[in-house]
């Protein structure tokens, strides 16, 4: 099954399956960034300014229970950010 870059999250955390709460550019707004897509406050108060990449290595390094519910939730999804879940989940 190919990857779906035009995927429409559905009404929750697209990071990590919670609540939707708030909506969160990718890219960071005070870097360029326009394109959002939903999240919760934990994720998006944590996440900041931080780039996507970089910020997935956080979580993954420093707080594993969070990096958990992330994996767990892109765990059969195919869509851009499960990949780029799947490609940091796997640099160990």
């Amino acid at each position: 099954m190919p990857i779906d870059y035009d995927y429409e999250f559905a009404d929750e955390c697209a990071y990590c399956g919670g609540s939707w709460e708030c909506d969160d550019h990718v890219k960071a707004y005070s870097k360029g960034g326009v394109y959002t897509i939903p999240c919760c406050n934990e994720c998006n108060l944590n996440k900041y300014n931080k780039g996507l990449k970089s910020w997935l290595r956080e979580v993954r390094n420093y707080w594993p229970e969070k990096w958990e519910e992330i994996v767990n939730h892109h765990r059969w999804r195919r869509n851009w950010l499960s990949q780029m879940v799947h490609q940091i989940r796997d640099e160990w």
